[in-house]
């Protein structure tokens, strides 16, 4: 249920926009805000949540988490089939109280926006081209990397009282959110002290599973781990449905973590697992609690 509707200002690139924003009712000691279309001069506008603490206080310099999919983590009535992770409670069993969650709504063009161009400019023409086919067409992430970057971080920042230290960002996702939160953490190093990777999509596909995929681009990701060696990366997999198909492509880019000494990094395989939000659900409170550790 919508509560209220407020207009702020806020500046996309270095023009002083309005941003309307609603207050979401929610059952939570948290304060949901959405803001509704938001506007970018590189990907079409979307919805953007912001959940503050139940005690904001202006005076506190907060840690931010910055998810993607984010109809999916609050609010059940606009969740992906009706069902959100309900992370608000999650934060509260989990005596996370310190920190603010900006959930970044997907599009029609999800899999595109979460696709890096760099990775898929490393794939054979045989797989961008198959790749193309089921996407609708070709990759989107660097204009999507764009918009967070030069205009969502930079609006947060000013609109809200967060850390602006590499310390205090994070960022993460699950399935391709966590794909292109690896992708934007590997090219903004020191924008992000934390990463949260659930249930990496390394196939690209969900049509077939093809592991000459992974194999022609991971190698490319891991080029640049030496970058992340400051950063606490958190990964995790299943064991059935479409996150069986990540064990080798996971085992592959764990093998180039330790080849980079890369310490601060943690890796779970949960045997049993699936590629479903109940899964997730179980996972990101001790996900988001490590990461969010010093």
């Amino acid at each position: 249920m919508l509560k209220a509707i407020l207009g702020w200002l806020g500046f996309v690139g270095n023009e002083l926009v309005s941003q309307q924003t609603q207050q979401v009712e929610i059952r939570s000691d948290f304060k949901l805000l959405r803001i509704v279309n938001f506007k970018s001069e590189f990907v079409a506008r979307r919805n953007i949540e912001i959940l503050l603490p139940q005690n904001y206080d202006t005076n506190v310099k907060y840690k931010v988490v910055y998810l993607q999919d984010g109809q999916n983590l609050f609010d059940s009535l606009v969740a992906f089939q009706g069902e959100a992770m309900e992370l608000q409670t999650i934060l509260k069993n989990y005596f996370i109280d310190d920190v603010i969650i900006v959930g970044i709504w997907n599009t029609k063009k999800r899999y595109r926006e979460y696709l890096g161009n760099t990775i898929y400019n490393a794939l054979s023409r045989k797989n961008r081209k198959f790749i193309k086919r089921e996407y609708g067409g070709i990759a989107q992430g660097d204009s999507y990397m764009n918009f967070l970057i030069k205009e969502l971080i930079p609006y947060v920042e000013k609109e809200y009282s967060v850390s602006s230290q590499k310390d205090g960002r994070l960022i993460g996702g699950m399935s391709m959110g966590a794909l292109i939160s690896l992708y934007i953490a590997l090219h903004y190093p020191e924008k992000f002290g934390g990463l949260l990777c659930m249930s990496t999509h390394w196939p690209l596909s969900v049509k077939k599973q093809k592991p000459s995929i992974s194999e022609e681009y991971i190698s490319i990701l891991g080029s640049k781990l030496s970058l992340l060696k400051d950063t606490r990366i958190y990964f995790d997999y299943g064991t059935e449905n479409i996150d069986a198909w990540y064990s080798v492509p996971q085992e592959n880019f764990n093998r180039l973590v330790e080849d980079y000494n890369i310490t601060n990094y943690k890796c779970i395989q949960f045997s049993g697992a699936s590629h479903l939000m109940s899964d997730w659900r179980l996972r990101i409170g001790p996900a988001l609690k490590w990461v969010l550790s010093e």
